[in-house]
């Protein structure tokens, strides 16, 4: 009799630790994990994720069949402790079978688990699918009571935050989900929270923009020619932005001597993120596509437009170090640098440590050098430039 019930207790064990390491195995796959499965086993697969897409449901069953496990083994501890200590029985049996459940029961197989989850997952998968069927009446009654402690405890769904993002992205580009191309769109995409808007806009020395007080005749050229589609208007100085015109809707046939509807801008300051200014151009009232950035003093220092936004994205835009239309390299020692060129690009593309007092491009750089206007011609010498 005593053998029967060691062995008893010896399968409870094993039953135990199978509900502890399922539970840790299936809530630790990864979509890397998930993927290599799918490509093995297409089938096991989709029933997997059937499984995971009822994250509650699984772990209702997995604890009732954990909890019923354990606490048949204490019954049965208790009975094999009782012939051998008798009036101690129940004190020895609780100390001795809490140690051995949790290291057998709960700790080992569990870190076992962490390590072996794709393992685990395949060869669990038919037995748990099976139990989740046997189990779901009592399942849905459990669930049922605890929604309300549920909701009031967790009203919101955790949202990853961006690390945790980061790594899900690598996860699947090294998995093959993802093409190095969308990987790199989305390593954009992740990068626009730290962009601010003086990094990309157009400088204010480069804007295009007409004035209403000029006579039509100044302006029709600028409508007819300009490579730009959307121009800034404003009245007397550029400070003075009124709004944005869309050179595409200018016809002059149709509408000769006028200019075409003068749309609302929004104004930014030189900190505003990109991702917050994406938002602000995907409102359905935001007006035009352009947004008007103003430094300290609320003058114009440039603009963004949704292109800008998409050039970091996709990381082709004209700000990127590098690229012939911004940093020349001449000859072995000589370069030519556009004076858009933030201070940033130039450290990284030369090996350079400038420090600016302010400014943060270029031609401010100089500017603050000279502490004045250069002439034409003059050199400066500092540091290793």
């Amino acid at each position: 009799m005593i053998a029967i019930e060691f062995a008893f207790l010896i399968f409870l064990l094993v039953l135990s630790a199978f509900f502890s390491s399922a539970e840790t195995a299936f809530f630790s796959l990864n979509p890397l994990q998930v993927y290599r499965i799918r490509r093995q086993y297409p089938k096991l697969a989709d029933e997997i994720k059937d499984m995971l897409a009822n994250p509650a449901r699984l772990l209702s069953t997995v604890l009732i069949g954990n909890t019923v496990v354990n606490i048949t083994a204490s019954v049965v501890g208790l009975a094999i402790v009782s012939r051998f200590f008798g009036v101690h029985a129940e004190i020895i049996s609780i100390v001795s079978m809490t140690i051995i459940l949790l290291v057998f029961g709960e700790i080992t197989p569990k870190r076992l688990a962490v390590y072996q989850a794709e393992w685990m997952a395949i060869r669990y998968s038919p037995f748990l699918i099976r139990l989740i069927k046997i189990v779901s009446p009592l399942c849905r009654i459990l669930e049922f009571t605890a929604k309300p402690f549920g909701k009031a405890l967790v009203p919101y769904g955790r949202v990853l935050d961006g690390e945790e993002f980061r790594t899900l992205i690598a996860i699947s580009a090294e998995g093959g989900i993802l093409s190095d191309t969308e990987r790199e769109m989305v390593d954009g995409i992740l990068r626009l929270e730290k962009i601010r808007a003086s990094d990309v806009m157009t400088p204010r020395v480069d804007i295009v923009a007409l004035d209403l007080e000029d006579e039509f005749s100044v302006l029709a050229p600028y409508l007819k020619k300009s490579p730009f589609r959307y121009l800034l208007v404003y009245k007397g100085k550029l400070d003075n932005v009124t709004g944005v015109i869309d050179t595409r809707k200018y016809d002059p046939d149709e509408s000769p001597g006028r200019l075409p509807e003068i749309m609302p801008v929004s104004f930014i300051p030189e900190s505003a993120r990109l991702n917050s200014i994406l938002k602000n151009f995907q409102k359905p009232d935001a007006g035009s596509k352009v947004a008007v950035v103003v430094d300290e003093y609320g003058g114009v220092a440039g603009i963004v437009t949704p292109d800008d936004v998409l050039d970091e994205v996709l990381d082709i835009g004209d700000s990127v170090a590098g690229t012939e239309s911004e940093i020349l390299r001449v000859s072995e020692q000589s370069w030519v640098v556009n004076g858009s060129v933030s201070i940033e690009d130039l450290n990284n593309e030369l090996g350079t440590d400038l420090q600016p007092d302010e400014a943060d491009r270029v031609a401010g750089w100089v500017t603050e050098q000279f502490e004045r206007m250069p002439e034409t011609g003059e050199t400066l010498r500092t540091d290793n430039l």
